[in-house]
């Protein structure tokens, strides 16, 4: 059972500084991971690898995630959209926990975020409360739609243990959109003949 931390191919030191924390491998470990793949872009810190209960691999950047993807339960990752799909896909697969990169100017990761969570397909934090959500099952909601939390459970080695599914503690598996029925909507729209 694997954790996946990924901050893209931008730095995301915060998030980094808060999962090198002992006692955020240790909570990872009471709510019965073992491994935790960590994909650290181009930050300045670096993933430590400490004797604690998980075994850590971490990789500035790498080609291809499916293989990571597919062996890990739960994703922790920065807002960005391509990995929020990526780790959205196929449905129901695992949970996602969007953390917001603060220091970033005109934050299209907040946006993304707050329309996943308000869909009911993601968890979104901020670093410094990342801990306690892993900890404890309690968030410290900050964005305008967390003020009322979707899930009915808080003991977080349900919430967020490997062993339950995202639907069952109250997320909605994201499907993505079909393209070709946009583009029929469109054609429609403008009179254009349809081809197929």
């Amino acid at each position: 059972m694997a954790v996946f931390v990924t901050v893209g191919t931008t730095s995301f030191d915060k998030l980094i500084q808060e999962i090198n924390a002992a006692k955020f491998h240790l909570a990872l470990s009471k709510l019965g991971y073992r491994k935790i793949f960590i994909q650290y872009g181009s930050g300045t810190v670096e993933p430590s690898f400490s004797d604690g209960p998980l075994e850590v691999v971490a990789f500035r950047y790498r080609m291809k995630l499916d293989s990571i993807f597919s062996v890990s339960t739960l994703v922790i990752s920065h807002g960005g959209a391509g990995t929020c799909m990526e780790a959205l896909s196929p449905p129901g697969r695992r949970k996602l926990i969007v953390v917001i990169n603060e220091d970033l100017m005109n934050n299209h990761q907040e946006e993304l975020a707050s329309a996943l969570y308000e869909g009911r397909h993601v968890f979104v934090s901020r670093a410094k409360d990342l801990y306690e959500f892993v900890s404890t099952g309690n968030q410290n909601p900050f964005l305008t739609c967390q003020q009322n939390p979707f899930w009915q459970e808080s003991e977080p080695k349900v919430l967020l243990g490997p062993s339950t599914t995202p639907e069952s503690v109250g997320l909605v598996p994201f499907h993505r959109g079909n393209a070709s029925l946009l583009i029929d909507f469109l054609n429609h729209l403008l009179g254009v003949p349809c081809t197929r």
